[in-house]
């Protein structure tokens, strides 16, 4: 299993050369500034010492199922490139002791995945790629595409998808308090908060929601000193006194 020295070590180089660059959790390279969709590489430890994997990875702070140690269900692993793969075989394979393999690091980031990353550089950017990325579809459920929708101030197709599912998740008692977060009770129970101010075309209603759940995830973890809370398309779209309700 790769080290945490080991991490640091092919990640030094990228650190000391982009400033919006931070390694958290050890093996968690994220891109700042850290807001609704963190964007970030993961460096995966694997059983076998000499191996580890490598992907980028889109996360939603602001999903009830989420939290800051979240990986996000967009993602697409990194394979060696062709010109640095040893000889011999192993394919894409990243192998720890391959004195080839730092340098292939710090190529592919520098050249095609920070570049891409950082072209997601809105909420509208980021989760309209996540919405259109094929090979991750599978992860993202009708729970998924209703909170992104919400969250773009897409109301109207969050509202198409609501009434064959909302059902499932119905409105908390107002005067009883939610199961902690914490809890995956908790988490899902959070997605009947939406049911009434959706239907009620509440947009300030629903972005104190959003908002309220990504404090949530976010505090107490290794990305709260770089996260930077702001409005979402939701609220950018209201009318003027819905912003102030």
């Amino acid at each position: 299993m790769a080290t945490a020295k080991q991490i640091r070590e092919i990640v030094n180089p990228l650190l000391m050369r982009h400033s919006d660059l931070i390694l958290t959790d050890s093996d968690l390279i994220r891109i700042m500034p850290v807001g609704h969709v963190v964007r970030q590489i993961y460096i995966a430890r694997s059983s076998q010492k000499r191996y580890f994997t490598l992907s980028w990875r889109l996360m939603e702070m602001f999903g009830p199922m989420n939290t800051g140690r979240s990986l996000g269900n967009c993602y697409d692993l990194l394979g060696r490139a062709e010109r640095f793969r040893p000889d011999g075989g192993g394919g894409g394979t990243w192998v720890w002791d391959d004195p080839t393999m730092a340098g292939d690091f710090v190529e592919q980031m520098e050249q095609d995945v920070l570049p891409f990353l950082r072209s997601l550089d809105t909420t509208e950017a980021a989760l309209g790629f996540i919405k259109s990325h094929i090979r991750s579809s599978g992860h993202r459920g009708w729970h998924w595409w209703i909170i992104a929708t919400i969250a773009l101030g897409e109301l109207d197709d969050a509202r198409a998808i609501w009434p064959e599912y909302g059902g499932s998740h119905p409105a908390p008692d107002p005067d009883a308090p939610l199961p902690s977060w914490e809890t995956e009770e908790g988490r899902w129970a959070r997605y009947g908060e939406i049911g009434p101010p959706l239907l009620a075309d509440d947009r300030a209603a629903l972005a104190r929601i959003l908002h309220r759940w990504e404090a949530e995830n976010v505090r107490g973890t290794a990305i709260e000193p770089y996260w930077t809370p702001t409005p979402f398309p939701l609220e950018e779209d209201a009318e003027p006194e819905q912003i102030s309700a």
